[in-house]
């Protein structure tokens, strides 16, 4: 059975009529696309989180606007949802080691 990951890039994209561009500028984070339909919710909350805190540290090294950020954000968590803030505490401290 084939296993897919989401991958959450950010691009830079310069079209024109002659001419069609994208860099990747930096890999914000990415998920098995199984953790997304993971019956447990807990256990799918925990996969999510470790997604988003790779997401958000990533984020923070970019210096970018709240608007920008929240923009980004949420065009993300359309594919991946983020959690509540209690993902991780029904795991202990696992989530300090990623």
């Amino acid at each position: 059975m084939a296993q897919y990951q989401i991958v959450a890039i950010l691009v830079e994209g310069r079209f024109s009529e002659e001419d069609q561009k994208a860099k990747v500028l930096v890999k914000l984070g990415s998920i098995q696309e199984r953790f997304l339909s993971i019956p447990i919710s807990k256990t799918r909350a925990f996969h999510q989180g470790l997604f988003w805190a790779k997401v958000d540290q990533k984020i923070l090294t970019l210096g970018l606007t709240k608007e920008v950020r929240q923009a980004l954000e949420a065009q993300i968590s359309e594919k991946v949802p983020r959690p509540g803030d209690d993902w991780a505490l029904w795991g202990g401290d696992m989530h300090s080691t990623y």
